[in-house]
Formats: structure tokens, sequence, C-alpha cells
């Protein structure tokens, strides 16, 4: 059983089979190893150094390193919402067409994992007004998004979608203020 403790507290359990034949002993030693080796390391950090070690290390270093890059993948993005009743009784949203492709764009994890993905590489708030040609799903919408945390490690993306027509000016500074509360709220966790 491979345990793997992510920097954001998520923990990944994982039954592996190994190609070689160990022991408890073995196990232990290489767990202590890679925990030595890889504490506080990003997935891109562990790439960029991978360690030389011995074949049973390379074998569960390469599993923890797959973990960790299936866990970042954008399709893995936790998305929590609240509020679409709100946003499917604007007028824009009315017709039972508009609604359901509503709802269809903010379940579709992709989109919207590659859509945080860029938030994530960039400070301060950050806007999405009809797709801005390069998201025609989203054409109807607007987004008003902002990445909160901590360095690189421990991130997040907030935001309110709405009509093209939103508020702008009180949005804006909505996302901006809760995304600078939570950011200190990570920073009081994690450091």
């Amino acid at each position: 059983l491979l345990v793997l403790v992510l920097h954001a507290g998520v923990v990944k359990q994982q039954m592996i089979s190994l190609d070689l034949a160990v022991t408890q002993d073995d196990l232990s030693q290489v767990s202590n190893q890679l925990n030595d080796l890889l504490a506080n390391l990003t997935v891109s950090e562990i790439r960029d150094w991978l360690p030389e070690l011995a074949p049973l290390g390379q074998q569960v270093l390469d599993l923890v390193v797959d973990t960790m890059e299936s866990e970042d993948s954008p399709v893995s993005e936790q998305v929590y919402r609240d509020g679409l009743s709100h946003i499917l009784m604007q007028p824009e949203f009315s017709a039972t067409e508009d609604a359901h492709q509503l709802v269809n764009v903010l379940e579709q994890a992709t989109l919207l994992g590659n859509i945080f993905e860029n938030v994530r590489s960039n400070d301060g708030v950050q806007i999405l007004i009809g797709g801005d040609g390069r998201y025609d799903a989203l054409r109807d919408l607007s987004l008003v998004l902002s990445r909160y945390g901590v360095d690189r490690n421990v991130t997040g993306v907030l935001g309110i979608v709405g009509p093209v027509r939103m508020h702008y000016g009180r949005t804006i500074p909505l996302v901006r203020y809760v995304a600078e509360l939570m950011s200190g709220l990570v920073q009081e966790w994690y450091t």
C-alpha cells in the first residue's frame, strides 16, 4: 500500500504491486529515504531533480510522481459551486435550453480546470467576458476570478459567474477582498 500525504493535506492511498521481491525492512528503508528526499517538494521540482535510487526506490518514486501528476491534473480539480439557482433566475437563462447549457458548462471539469490553471499562474483579479474568444461555451457568461493561497503549493481559485451584463464595479472588489481573506487564512493554516 502506497500512502502519499500531499502538502495541502490530501492523502492518497494506492495498492501497488512491485516487480521485485522485498522485505518489510526494504520497504521501511525506501519509505524513510523518500520521505527525507521529497519532503516539501513539488512534482515539477522532483521531476527536475530526479535523484538516483536503487531499483525499488526508483519504482516507488515513479509511482509517487505519477500520483502527484494526476492530482495536479485539471480534471482532478475539486469545484465547489453555490448560488446556481440565483444565476438561473437571470433573464438570460430563463429558457430551459439556456439553463441546461449553463449547468453543462459549470460541470465541465476540463474546461474549468484549464481556466483555473490560467488564473493560478497570475496574480490579481482576472475577468473573462463572454469567454474572451477562447472559450466558446462561455459566450453568454462572465467570470470574475482570483487565485488565493500561499506560494505555488497551496492555491485555489475563487470567483463569481454571471451574465455578461453583471455589475463589474461591485463584483471585482468583492472577489479581490475574499481572495485576500482566503489567502490570509491559508497562510495562517500552512505556515
